[in-house]
């Protein structure tokens, strides 16, 4: 599920970040804008990435304010979550905007009808279990693509240098 998130927030974002931007989004373009991304759940996808965040971003500053009693930290992680709720939707709308200006209207209107369709409420469904599997195919083809990294390396660097192969591909949590 995490995956699913990354790779759709990695879609809009590229589609934010990519390409020429217009002068200023029509109300039209916003509105389908707006339509698309709730037809993509965008805002429970930046929400759960939120709440990935969140529980860190609480341990750090318990720790760093260790006079905090418990009653005081079960009060700080209830502002974190009301503060996540609204970071997320804040977040939704200042990439509303962004997101309109790449595309034109058409283009606008076309997504907006596939993702309100049925085959892409069916993608948008079906989604997470296909990301799911991401990770672990990735996990499978590690060893085999690290062989090819060292293989490949000694092509270019003639195997005049003894590098350490790695042991296993990187996890969210350990680079």
């Amino acid at each position: 599920m995490r995956l699913v998130r990354r790779c759709l927030a990695a879609v809009v974002l590229t589609a934010c970040l990519a390409g020429p931007a217009a002068a200023t989004p029509t109300d039209r373009a916003l509105e389908l804008t707006r339509r698309y991304f709730a037809a993509s759940h965008l805002d429970a996808m930046v929400a759960a990435k939120l709440r990935t965040i969140t529980p860190g971003l609480v341990q750090q500053m318990t720790a760093k304010n260790p006079q905090l009693n418990p009653q005081q930290r079960n009060l700080l992680k209830q502002a974190a979550s009301e503060a996540e709720a609204d970071t997320a939707r804040k977040m939704v709308e200042r990439l509303t905007p962004i997101f309109a200006e790449r595309f034109n209207e058409k283009e606008l209107e076309e997504i907006v009808a596939f993702h309100e369709s049925e085959a892409g409420k069916a993608l948008t469904a079906r989604t997470p279990a296909f990301a799911a599997q991401m990770e672990p195919t990735f996990r499978s083809l590690a060893p085999e693509m690290l062989a090819d990294l060292n293989t490949r390396f000694c092509a270019k660097a003639g195997c005049k240098v003894k590098m350490a192969p790695a042991t296993s591909a990187p996890s969210p949590s350990r680079p």
